[in-house]
């Protein structure tokens, strides 16, 4: 699988990258079928191992051009826009068991299938650490990357991100009752 990458990147302190038509159409469709079929449970890809599925093939493919020698890939897929709350990932064994908090190096978002309505914006801050070692909630710039097929948003594994439903659901008006 040959990858043509287009690359932007936001200048920051934490670098925030968007790599378009990484992928061709057709190999979208067919990432997407594959992602369908694999269904919504998360699922680990040991890279010394080698690539056993499609998916497996693409992050291979994609991490092997950006020089990125992480030893593993944890990863899942959404077949649907939803609102998902700001979060870093996180190792959450460790963290449950009372163990430091441990991030990736790197967070990668690939974009299939967008529907025509879809919006699905992956907002990203961009945040230096709090008092405890946990990065502050909503500090810093947030850098907002609309989703399209065949784009990679790359980003430090550590940084808050969050996918808003209805796009403008931050800037839609409230009322505070007294």
């Amino acid at each position: 699988m040959k990858l043509v990458l287009s690359l932007v990147v936001f200048a920051s302190a934490h670098a925030i990258q968007v790599f378009d038509g990484v992928f061709a159409p057709p190999t979208c469709e067919a990432l997407n079928v594959a992602a369908n079929a694999r269904g919504l449970g998360h699922a680990l890809y040991t890279r010394s191992v080698g690539p056993r599925t499609a998916l497996e093939h693409a992050f291979e493919s994609f991490l092997s051009e950006v020089d990125d020698d992480s030893p593993h890939v944890e990863y899942w897929s959404r077949q649907e826009w939803k609102h998902i709350e700001a979060h870093a990932d996180v190792d959450e064994a460790l963290a449950a068991g009372g163990g430091p908090l441990r991030y990736p190096r790197h967070a990668h978002v690939l974009y299939l299938d967008v529907g025509s309505r879809v919006r699905g914006p992956t907002c990203v801050w961009e945040a230096g650490r709090g008092e405890d070692g946990r990065p502050p909630r909503f500090a810093g710039a947030m850098t907002v990357v609309p989703a399209v097929a065949g784009r990679v948003l790359r980003f430090d594994g550590s940084l808050q991100h969050a996918v808003p439903r209805p796009a403008d659901v931050w800037l839609a008006p409230s009322v505070i009752s007294q």
